[in-house]
């Protein structure tokens, strides 16, 4: 825990196992509630996902799909300065298996990057449906930082059709 970070304890089992609310209580002087924005990462969880309905969009064309399970993606990626941002931070270092899952019809193409702070993992775009490709591991500093997935080339109609990152913890060893 840090002065960001606050701490609920609930029960084990729910009093009420179809609708249970938790309701906090701010005492605030100037009545607004400050809080960090960044998404916390935390590396005792087995898997962080970082959807792409949850990133933040950086360009004309991008957009989101209809958000349906099987549309639940980040399209209409043509142009190479395009990307999509996730800001986060870390508590403590980390290590990790960094994973990207994207849809790639066969008229999709190119080259991407994934920037993790100032780490920076080179993946190609394999076209012709789902794809979920481990992309490297990276050692991550305590702190603010952004993700970024970023188009290097596109050869296609478009790159693809970002759905998540995945980010597995690696044990310490």
């Amino acid at each position: 825990m840090n002065p960001l970070d606050v701490g609920i304890s609930v029960p084990v089992n729910a009093p009420d196992k179809a609708d249970t609310v938790v309701v906090l209580e701010m005492n605030d002087q100037n009545g607004q509630i400050q809080a960090d924005t960044n998404r916390l990462l935390q590396p005792q969880f087995p898997v962080e996902t970082l959807r792409a309905f949850d990133g933040e969009l950086h360009g004309k064309g991008l957009k989101f799909g209809p958000g349906k399970k099987t549309d639940d993606v980040v399209m209409n990626w043509t142009k190479p300065d395009e990307f999509v941002i996730w800001p986060v931070r870390l508590n403590e270092p980390a290590t990790y298996e960094v994973f990207i899952n994207y849809l790639a019809p066969e008229t999709c193409g190119g080259t991407f990057t994934v920037g993790l702070g100032p780490q920076i993992l080179k993946g190609e775009v394999k076209a012709g449906g789902e794809e979920t490709v481990l992309l490297g591991k990276v050692t991550l500093a305590p702190g603010d930082f952004e993700i970024k997935v970023a188009a290097g080339t596109v050869s296609g109609d478009e790159l693809f059709r970002l759905r998540r990152l995945e980010l597995k913890p690696v044990a310490k060893e």
